[in-house]
């Protein structure tokens, strides 16, 4: 065989070689996972800044202990007595300071109960609404809004207010476990 014909034969097996890798690259490619939110929905992960994030771990670590009141009592603790038991956030102490001042509130409207901690600078940090699931208290929703309002108009009129809340999602390891497995 001439080297002529010996270079033509390379290149072609070269070529085909690129091809075939890059249709199998093609079906092997994997999505990117994205977590889905809705419109009145937001991120843990990628909406809130790490002051926010601290203060909704806080509430969500603080459910267990609400929820172990909860059995005890048979109702759920004002914020005061959370206070006493120094539960965070709802407790006013360094930590407090340093995440904005949240002034926490209970209240009930429409047979539901209710949290609200309103931020004394929401350009900095928003506010929560933390609303129990009596049924499962550690699966109650948070909800969160960068809106500034007083917390008597707020209780007054929750129904025109609460449309300014976003529920909170969670971004958990079930999440990260998808976006790597291409899920």
């Amino acid at each position: 065989m001439s080297s002529k014909k010996e270079n033509i034969s390379l290149l072609i097996s070269f070529i085909l070689i690129i091809l075939i890798s890059g249709i199998i690259l093609k079906f092997r490619h994997r999505p990117k996972y994205e977590q889905t939110i809705l419109e009145n929905e937001i991120s843990s992960y990628s909406d809130l800044n790490s002051v926010e994030l601290g203060i909704y771990s806080d509430i969500k670590n603080s459910l267990f202990d609400i929820s172990m009141i909860y059995d005890e009592d048979g109702k759920i603790p004002k914020i005061e007595m959370l206070q006493e038991e120094a539960i965070p956030p709802y407790v006013k102490d360094t930590t407090w300071k340093q995440r904005g001042n949240i002034d926490w509130t209970y209240f009930e409207h429409d047979n539901l109960i209710y949290y609200l901690g309103i931020s004394n600078d929401v350009n900095k940090i928003g506010s929560f609404l933390l609303e129990f699931n009596l049924e499962n208290i550690e699966a109650s929703d948070v909800f969160f809004s960068k809106e500034n309002f007083p917390i008597e108009n707020f209780k007054k009129d929750m129904d025109e207010y609460a449309n300014l809340f976003k529920k909170i999602v969670p971004y958990t390891g079930k999440e990260e476990r998808k976006k790597f497995k291409g899920e």
